[in-house]
């Protein structure tokens, strides 16, 4: 019998612009690439499946600037990929 797994991948300080926003994206490449592997029968980036259950207005990533000056977001519902890029 076979058993079921997760592999899980974080990326830091992945340079900004990687990737093209229309057919080259990041997100479409790394899906691609494990969905490629045999088995695999799903693929999430940030709250993946789960954004699902969410409207947009609230699985949106808002942008602020903290104290020192330092652009973020307060959530982390795209898992870093912001516009495709």
């Amino acid at each position: 019998d076979s058993v079921g797994g997760t592999c899980a991948i974080v990326m830091r300080n992945v340079p900004i612009g990687l990737g093209e926003p229309c057919f080259d994206k990041l997100e479409a490449k790394l899906a691609h690439a494990m969905m490629s592997i045999p088995a695999t029968k799903g693929f999430e980036i940030g709250s993946g499946f789960e954004g699902t259950k969410m409207r947009g207005s609230a699985h949106n990533d808002m942008f602020e600037i903290r104290g020192d000056g330092k652009m973020v977001t307060q959530t982390n519902h795209s898992g870093g990929v912001q516009g495709g890029i």
